[in-house]
C-alpha cells in the first residue's frame, strides 16, 4: 500500500515522510541524525529523505492515482487539458488526497504547475490527507523554482502537518541550503516545534543551515525588542 507519493514495504518499514514520524539523514560526518526515536520508526523504519522520495516513483504505477494525477505528474499539459475538457478537476483529490498540483510540485514540471495555478485555478494550498500541501513536496524534493513560484502566488509557508511539521523543518532535515533560505526569508518561522519537540535547528544536518537558522533566530529576538514592538496575544 502506498502513502502520500510514497509506498510502504513490508511492516517494518513504516516511516511515512507526509508529515509523520521523520526519516533520519546523514550528515557530512556519515552519523545516522534519526528525528525521531527508533522505537517510534521500527527497527528497519529509519530511511534517508533521499531514499523515500527515490521510492515516490515506484508508488506512481500503483492503483489509487487519477488519471489528471498522473498526468500532471508527467508534466503532460496536453493531456491534462483533455482530462478537463471531459470534466475532470484539477482540484481533485486521489486516494491519497492529493491534487494535481501536488503531483506537478513534486516532480519539478514548472510549466505545469504554472498552468494549473493560472490556467485552471488549482487551490495552492491543497492538503493531502496528513497536511501536506504542493509546497511541502516541492521542499522535499529539492525543486526550488517550483518552490520560489508556488510561494509567490500565496503558498502558506507556515501551514503545519498533522504532527507539525512545516516546510523548514524538511529543508533542514534535507540540508537543503537554498531551499532554508529561500523559506526563511519568506517568514518561516525558525523556532516551530514539530510534535516530536524538533526545531528546523535541531534537524539541520549541516552547518551552513544551520547557520542561516541560527542567523534568522537572531534578527527574529532583535525585532522582538526593538522599543514599540508588541508581542502577539
Amino acid at each position: 500500500m502506498a502513502t502520500g507519493l510514497m509506498s510502504r514495504t513490508g511492516s517494518s518499514r513504516r516511516s511515512s515522510m507526509s508529515g509523520g514520524r521523520a526519516p533520519s539523514v546523514h550528515s557530512a560526518r556519515g552519523v545516522a541524525q534519526p528525528a525521531a526515536p527508533s522505537s517510534e520508526l521500527g527497527e528497519e523504519g529509519v530511511e534517508t529523505l533521499a531514499e523515500l522520495s527515490q521510492r515516490m516513483n515506484d508508488s506512481m504505477v500503483e492503483t489509487g492515482r487519477t488519471k489528471i494525477g498522473m498526468a500532471a505528474h508527467q508534466g503532460n499539459i496536453r493531456q491534462v487539458e483533455s482530462l478537463v475538457f471531459e470534466g475532470a478537476s484539477t482540484n481533485q483529490p486521489d486516494e491519497y488526497g492529493e491534487t494535481p498540483l501536488h503531483m506537478a510540485a513534486a516532480a519539478g514540471h514548472m510549466e505545469m504547475v504554472r498552468f494549473l495555478v493560472e490556467e485552471c485555478r488549482a487551490e495552492i494550498n491543497a492538503t493531502n490527507w496528513e497536511g501536506w500541501t504542493p509546497l511541502f513536496w516541492s521542499t522535499v524534493r529539492g525543486q526550488v523554482d517550483v518552490s520560489k513560484y508556488l510561494i509567490s502566488m500565496g503558498a502558506d509557508i507556515i501551514l503545519r502537518t498533522s504532527q507539525d511539521w512545516m516546510p523548514l523543518h524538511y529543508a533542514a532535515l534535507n540540508g537543503d541550503v537554498e531551499m532554508s533560505d529561500i523559506l526563511l526569508s519568506s517568514g518561516a518561522d525558525a523556532t516551530a516545534v514539530n510534535a516530536f519537540g524538533s526545531t528546523p535547528l535541531s534537524l539541520a544536518v549541516n552547518k551552513d543551515v544551520a547557520a542561516l537558522i541560527e542567523d534568522s533566530i537572531k534578527k527574529q529576538n532583535a525585532h522582538k525588542t526593538k522599543p514599540g514592538h508588541k508581542q502577539r496575544a
